[in-house]
């Protein structure tokens, strides 16, 4: 069951989305640092949203949260609100972009102006950057996962452990 207004908010946004109404501006994913100056442009154009770092990943990239609400009227912490996250794996740069024309959307669309006023969208569009960055090196690797180091035998070691032959053939895949 839902709390009241919670459910009426996602399904708010979710029709909104499937409207038709997100028209992506750039044809192109963004990097780090493209993504962040797109944010800081959008959000410095409108008086609906804010926006604030929650946090720094082991590469020392901000994770970015915006939150569009109009901020007359009731306040935003009595407010029904929703939270969409974008790139939660690192090869999934698209989750970036939809989260970012999701945010233009709701700035820039009249449509879109009775859930910014009646509730609180907060964004987080790319919640790894470290992953999200390796598909734009010059020698792209999938890495899904971010920079933690993880002990994968409980040995107290990180990161040493060779990959092991399994069926004894001399050969190790994925």
């Amino acid at each position: 069951m839902c709390e009241k207004g919670i459910c009426g908010a996602a399904v708010v946004v979710a029709t909104l989305l499937s409207l038709g109404g997100l028209h992506a501006q750039s044809s192109t994913y963004l990097d780090y640092d493209g993504l962040t100056d797109e944010l800081r442009t959008l959000v410095n154009g409108s008086s609906n949203a804010t926006m604030r770092s929650i946090g720094t990943s082991h590469e020392d990239r901000e994770v970015w949260l915006v939150t569009v609400a109009d901020p007359s009227g009731i306040p935003e912490d009595e407010r029904p609100a929703v939270l969409v996250v974008g790139n939660l794996a690192g090869d999934h740069v698209v989750g970036s972009h939809l989260a970012l024309e999701t945010i233009r959307f709701l700035l820039d669309d009249p449509s879109a102006a009775s859930v910014v006023s009646d509730q609180v969208v907060y964004v987080i569009p790319r919640l790894n950057p470290d992953g999200a960055e390796a598909m734009f090196a010059s020698v792209k690797y999938d890495r899904r996962g971010n920079a933690a180091s993880f002990d994968d035998d409980n040995d107290g070691r990180f990161d040493e452990d060779p990959g092991e032959d399994l069926d004894g053939n001399g050969v190790i895949t994925l």
